[in-house]
């Protein structure tokens, strides 16, 4: 029998804070988004104190452009042990590129 998965609050926390940043929004932004009364609660969700409930995770993912896993899942810039191809791509990303060809790494120079 599988189980649901256990959620990190810190991973949650730090997901949101790099998401954000990403975006260069101000927490003040994002509180007035999501129409809190203070600040608190954004920093709260920030530092993996307490999760959004799910109407806010919703409209975070909404903010942010974000699918579910960028918010709940651990992220290679998170793994200190993450690889890189050649020094430039994180591991997966030239798996995704259209001029990648399988059982070649022809496509690791460029993507534009």
């Amino acid at each position: 029998m599988t189980y649901r998965p256990e959620y990190d609050l810190k991973v949650i926390g730090q997901n949101l804070k790099r998401l954000r940043s990403a975006k260069h929004l101000s927490v003040d932004y994002v509180r007035e988004y999501l129409r809190l009364g203070s600040v608190q609660a954004v920093y709260k969700y920030e530092n993996g104190k307490s999760y959004p409930q799910a109407d806010t995770m919703f409209a975070l993912m909404e903010l942010y452009g974000a699918s579910l896993h960028d918010i709940v899942g651990k992220h290679e810039e998170d793994d200190k042990s993450s690889s890189v191809i050649g020094g430039l791509y994180p591991a997966g990303l030239c798996l995704q590129h259209e001029n990648f060809k399988p059982g070649s790494l022809s496509a690791v120079g460029t993507l534009g």
